[in-house]
């Protein structure tokens, strides 16, 4: 019930326009649906054993307490639900749940506090059973525990199978995806296309067949049998993956979600790829979704070197105007920047763009080691020189680490990546 009428508590909270929307009509209706139900409720009975279901979801949590009637049929005394604020939204799924049994035993204390029968407590989350013997992580725990504690030796907590505990589970489901005749429709238009559609793929399955490639042992390139070939048509693809992805019954499910329901029934050359770049730029997905990543920490800088040229860093200036000796073979057209990172004094050393590892490590050599000596460190971008296997062997063997960047993170390399900026290497490289 909380969550059926979530749009109508939202219209009365502070600094809230009170705008009567299409939205809460509908729970407005579904809420005096739910009061005309023909459910007839039983009142409780203190010497008899109380059955608390309950369940919670990702919006909020539902519960209903029940006894055996004289014909031995388990009847409701009561439904309970409540929506989570916006802080209980954050709990992680275990304290979601704990805080839904603890909810509804502050809400049935007057009539399980004194009950002379051990009461039975059923939940689909099986964590509950020995909360009692974990570690209390935080002070919400603690206090949930105090409510527990008024209850330990006198009830019992079962686990049940999700599909068996139905009536708390519904009570704590979003609305959004109980299924209507329309999401019914929609979802069987992933299974049926309509006919104008079928007449779209006629001459599209051909193409791919005859572009069958094998990976090992597995044969990439075409449907299963049980699937329909939409390679080709993009407007046929384009709706298919907003039947799979937007309507109400999909539930803006993730990439995975999202595949595994296109590929029970549909098949194109890319379909992952084109799965993933929808998900991407879905502006629903992006506005409601939170990250589950942890943040990223604070860029530390590297420690500052003892002595000058212990530790240096290195990076090419490609693209530049050849030079114009026509006595090379190669004209230079690249710059190597050595740069020492505790005097910040540089070396700029002409070079080429096709510099290999062996021509690299003696400009090295004749133009730092030589005047400066081995350096403890040499810190260089991911180039294909500095990764091949003759450049990390050399300089280990003369006792120099040799340094890589992080994929994608130049500021790693930050003095160098300055120095190239301020350096001014169009005019040094006319000075060639």
């Amino acid at each position: 019930m909380s969550v059926t009428a979530k749009p109508l508590f939202d219209l009365t909270k502070k600094a809230t326009k009170f705008t009567w929307t299409e939205e809460a009509d509908e729970a407005f209706g579904k809420i005096k649906e739910i009061i005309a139900q023909d459910i007839v409720l039983m009142f409780p009975d203190p010497n008899k054993a109380f059955h608390l279901h309950f369940d919670s979801s990702d919006v909020g949590t539902g519960a209903v307490l029940q006894q055996f009637d004289q014909n031995n049929r388990l009847r409701p005394l009561e439904f309970f639900s409540q929506k989570f604020n916006q802080a209980e939204l954050n709990y992680a799924t275990p304290d979601k749940e704990l805080f839904g049994l603890v909810l509804a035993l502050k809400h049935w204390r007057p009539l399980l506090y004194g009950a002379k029968e051990e009461i039975q407590i059923y939940t689909d989350h099986k964590s509950l059973r020995d909360f009692s013997k974990t570690q209390l992580l935080k002070p919400r725990h603690a206090r949930w525990a105090l409510v527990l504690e008024e209850y330990w030796g006198r009830m019992k907590i079962q686990w049940v199978k999700g599909k068996d505990n139905v009536i708390a589970d519904a009570a704590s489901r979003d609305p959004r995806f109980n299924l209507s005749a329309k999401e019914i429709e929609d979802r069987a238009s992933l299974r049926v296309l309509p006919p104008s559609m079928f007449d779209d793929t006629n001459g599209a399955n051909t193409s791919s067949i005859n572009s069958i490639t094998t990976d090992g042992d597995r044969v990439q390139g075409q449907p299963e049998e049980h699937q329909q070939d939409l390679s080709g048509n993009v407007s046929l693809q384009r709706e298919v993956l907003k039947l799979s992805h937007d309507i109400g019954l999909a539930g803006h499910g993730g990439v995975h979600k999202t595949i595994e329901s296109l590929l029970r029934h549909y098949w194109w050359k890319g379909i992952r790829e084109d799965v993933k770049k929808y998900v991407a730029e879905c502006d629903v997905c992006q506005h409601n979704k939170t990250s589950r990543r942890a943040p990223m920490g604070k860029l530390v800088p590297l420690p500052i070197p003892e002595r000058n040229w212990e530790e240096i860093t290195m990076d090419l200036i490609v693209k530049l105007p050849p030079s114009k000796d026509e006595a090379k073979i190669r004209p230079y057209d690249s710059i190597l920047v050595v740069v020492d990172r505790r005097s910040k004094m540089s070396h700029f050393i002409p070079t080429n763009e096709a510099v290999t590892t062996e021509e690299l490590a003696h400009l090295v050599f004749d133009n730092v080691v030589c005047k400066h000596g081995v350096p403890r460190a040499i810190i260089t971008d991911r180039g294909a020189q500095f990764k091949s296997r003759l450049w990390q062997t050399l300089f280990t063997l003369i006792g120099c680490k040799p340094y890589m960047s992080t994929a994608y993170h130049p500021e790693t390399d930050g003095q160098t990546e300055r120095t190239n900026k301020h350096g001014n290497p169009g005019r040094v490289s006319t000075m060639m």
